[in-house]
């Protein structure tokens, strides 16, 4: 008889992955969605979500029942558990599908579905670390070969964590990302760049740097080492963006340099501010 999938709340959940996002992941599972949650990774503060057992050298637990991990450590790395879901985590969805079906080949049958969670990089300090995924969109796209009933399972997870689960086609999923997260960070390293040619550390030009400017390069203190290698990794969605994106610059340029048509520009800049203002900030 095939084994049924499993359902929250989970009896021991295990989280792989290191650095702050995966230390916050860690922590919304233990208060949320599990009654053990174990930890397979390292943090640079140093400090321990509540309720977290840290282990460095995982053995087989045959009460895990939840397995969150990165796309890119499944194929080798993580012992597919039978009767376990596993959720693999990824800025890509095509990269987790892929992972997902090699997973698949070598054992046929697991319960795997792919997330990515587009949670805010920052929190306030006086919000419960519990409370990270609340509202946030969590894009989740299925895998040639799983069980249907791993996606389902994979959505009342992160219902749990209080997130909005949108399934959608990884390809889809991936468009999008190109657009609104891999190009962002594109533009602010090139604006950033621009900075640094421009203004000379420890001189008093560092007092003038606008909030503006601050703002516009923010992803740049971000933990973004997954998203740039996504939008390296996925050029071909990525550089065609770029490349547009100069070209509407090149636009703009022409526009400021001819009084005809600063019209054009305050039109331009009008659209744009309506759409933005379509989102609240995070």
């Amino acid at each position: 008889m095939p084994a049924s999938v499993p359902r929250p709340p989970f009896a021991r959940a295990r989280v792989w992955g290191s650095g702050e996002s995966a230390s916050r992941l860690t922590a919304a599972v233990a208060a949320r969605a599990a009654r053990v949650t174990e930890w397979v990774g390292e943090d640079d503060s140093g400090v321990d979500p509540a309720g977290v057992i840290r282990i460095a050298a995982p053995r087989a637990a045959a009460d895990v029942d939840l397995v969150l991990c990165p796309a890119a450590d499944l194929v080798q790395a993580i012992e597919l558990h039978p009767g376990a879901l596993f959720i693999l985590v990824s800025e890509s969805l095509a990269d987790a599908v892929s992972a997902g079906g090699q997973a698949l080949e070598r054992a046929p049958g697991r319960f795997l579905a792919t997330s990515h969670a587009m949670v805010r990089h920052s929190r306030p300090a006086e919000e419960p670390a519990d409370e990270d995924f609340v509202g946030v969109t969590v894009a989740l796209a299925p895998i040639a070969g799983a069980p249907g009933a791993a996606l389902a399972a994979a959505e009342r997870f992160w219902l749990l964590l209080g997130a909005v689960p949108l399934v959608i086609e990884a390809a889809e999923h991936d468009r999008r990302m190109a657009l609104t997260d891999w190009l962002p960070r594109m533009c602010a390293a090139a604006l950033a760049g621009m900075g640094a040619h421009s203004i000379a550390p420890g001189t008093p030009e560092e007092l003038l740097v606008s909030p503006a400017f601050l703002t516009a390069t923010a992803t740049l203190v971000e933990e973004d080492a997954p998203a740039i290698h996504a939008a390296v990794s996925h050029a071909p969605l990525t550089a065609p963006l770029v490349r547009a994106l100069a070209r509407e610059l090149d636009t703009i340029a022409g526009e400021l340099e001819s009084p005809m048509r600063a019209h054009q520009l305050g039109a331009r800049i009008s659209e744009a501010r309506a759409f933005r203002q379509r989102f609240p900030d995070a």
